[in-house]
């Protein structure tokens, strides 16, 4: 068997280019995707360390806190016995009411925090879901569609309730407010009726 040796260099060619496609339109978006999605998983490993962190020195401090009043506790308790009694009461409430009151603000905290994260995801997916559609449409926009869309709005307006036709009167027909219609293509005299 003979080789063709042009057919060979075109091979050999040809799949070069492949190679530099596939590195240059694959490779590189792939290897940039993976370096965000791990410095993404590296800071919210560094967030949770440092929540961490912070949980624990609170821990010691609490802890802290209440080993210097077990101390006191105890040096009050040899001077007067029944005076710590009442004393021990009245701080263990103090503390109780303290304790409460800070889970209930931390409670809120966590609650607002969690609020305002699910608000800005929310944003986001509106963001995207907008971004989605405005693309999608775009590559259906056609007069045909606009005279269809046309159409439909016409025959909802006039199934419309007297209430809403009232309502629509009334903030925008006679608080002399323009009603402004866009279109991506030229009507004519019948549409723009």
């Amino acid at each position: 068997m003979e080789i063709n040796w042009s057919t060979f260099v075109f091979e050999i060619i040809n799949f070069l280019v492949l190679v530099w496609l596939l590195k240059h339109f694959f490779y590189k978006p792939v290897t940039n995707i993976i370096s965000k999605r791990e410095k993404s998983i590296q800071d919210k490993l560094n967030e949770a360390k440092k929540i961490h962190d912070d949980a624990e020195s609170l821990k010691s401090r609490y802890e802290n806190r209440i080993s210097e009043w077990n101390s006191e506790k105890l040096q009050v308790q040899k001077q007067l016995k029944s005076d710590i009694e009442i004393e021990r009461t009245k701080l263990l409430d103090e503390l109780h009411k303290e304790l409460e009151q800070e889970r209930e603000k931390e409670q809120v905290l966590q609650k607002r925090q969690i609020e305002d994260s699910l608000h800005q995801n929310e944003q986001i997916a509106i963001q995207h879901g907008a971004a989605f559609c405005s693309h999608l449409l775009s590559c259906f926009a056609s007069p045909e569609l606009e005279i269809s869309i046309i159409d439909l709005v016409t025959k909802e307006l006039e199934n419309l309730s007297s209430e809403k036709v009232n309502l629509i009167q009334s903030n925008y027909l006679e608080k002399s407010r323009p009603i402004e219609v866009y279109s991506a293509f030229d009507l004519d005299d019948h549409q723009r009726e």
